[in-house]
């Protein structure tokens, strides 16, 4: 199904689609609404426009058919769009320029005045896609005094109020902007609560990804925001880790084994799991020391199947985490067992 929108007005685009699919949309505050009619799958769109030359879209649902939105008029927006579920193909510049965008990936895309825009959304999956427009005319005389803070590259994008040139940067983005999406979702508010709620979180997820596209600008050993990819390798650390709790590798292995970079690895596995990678691993190691006091084995067998060559250095660690001695921890125990 194709659908040819009269401009990037969100609202405007909600009210088309649903013409075209033969349904009401509901208007709430700055919000336009549509639920997909099951003739053509299941879910919403929604459209906010807010008076910051902001809007935003949300779609979240799963469709029978493939949607095809058009555009070919009006002065287009800076883009930034959001891949959380599902995936789209999008094309720009006449179709000179497309590409696809996967689970967790994100893009900041300009198109060429008049040339036409189309995205894809495929049947048969589904699908949570977000999208944030800016009109970069209205909202370049608020950032005026910032404008010359910016990297050349995004200064010359906000810039670019006649839309005179394209511009494509694709990657994954940041767990920050992944919990701000959510949000968004999740939000249940109605009315002035609602759209006021989701504005301050469109202004926020636009930061993120300036801060995002600045950051990509470093070497990839010097860039701090974790993203989406670079979780899953730290799990993929924690997973080594506990495998290899006895001999354990020292961080910089472990940063190599996971694909990661160290600083990266260290900051992030404190901010997934609240505590840094040693005292992770001593906090296992200990938990797997009582299990073995508990299965019949002596404190020096015990100390030495969880990697530690010094007993009393054991017993220390042992103590900081239960409040006792191991010996006196099986005392504990066997007193409880023994009633």
């Amino acid at each position: 199904m194709q659908i040819e929108l009269p401009n990037y007005h969100l609202q405007d685009i909600v009210r088309a689609i649903a013409i075209q699919m033969n349904v009401p949309s509901r208007n709430d505050c700055m919000e336009e609404t549509l639920d997909l009619p099951e003739a053509y799958g299941s879910g919403k769109i929604c459209g906010f426009t807010f008076g910051n030359s902001l809007s935003l879209m949300i779609f979240y649902g799963e469709l029978k058919e493939e949607l095809e939105l058009t555009f070919s008029s009006g002065v287009p927006p800076l883009q930034f769009h959001f891949m959380i579920e599902g995936e789209m193909q999008h094309s720009l510049n006449d179709g000179t320029i497309r590409y696809q965008l996967l689970p967790l990936q994100g893009s900041i895309t300009a198109n060429i005045q008049l040339a036409s825009e189309h995205f894809f959304l495929p049947a048969h999956q589904p699908l949570l896609f977000t999208k944030l427009l800016v009109d970069r005319a209205e909202y370049l005389v608020k950032i005026d005094c910032l404008v010359d803070e910016m990297p050349e590259t995004l200064m010359q994008l906000f810039s670019d109020v006649e839309a005179t040139q394209s511009f494509i940067y694709q990657s994954n983005y940041s767990i920050a902007t992944a919990e701000i999406i959510k949000r968004i979702v999740q939000d249940k508010n109605e009315g002035l609560v609602r759209s006021t709620f989701i504005e301050g979180k469109a202004l926020e997820l636009l930061a993120r990804q300036i801060k995002q596209f600045n950051d990509d600008l470093l070497s990839p050993g010097n860039q701090v925001v974790l993203r989406e990819y670079d979780v899953r390798k730290i799990e993929a650390a924690r997973e080594i880790l506990m495998k290899n709790l006895k001999e354990p590798p020292t961080i910089e292995e472990l940063a190599r084994m996971a694909g990661i970079n160290r600083q990266k690895l260290k900051s992030g596995f404190k901010r997934l799991f609240g505590t840094t990678i040693n005292a992770y691993v001593r906090s296992e190691r200990l938990d797997m020391a009582s299990l073995l006091l508990l299965s019949g084995k002596s404190v020096l067998e015990t100390s030495r199947a969880v990697g530690y060559t010094n007993q009393s250095h054991f017993a220390q660690r042992f103590r900081e985490k239960f409040g006792m001695l191991p010996k006196d921890y099986l005392k504990s125990v066997q007193k409880k067992i023994n009633g």
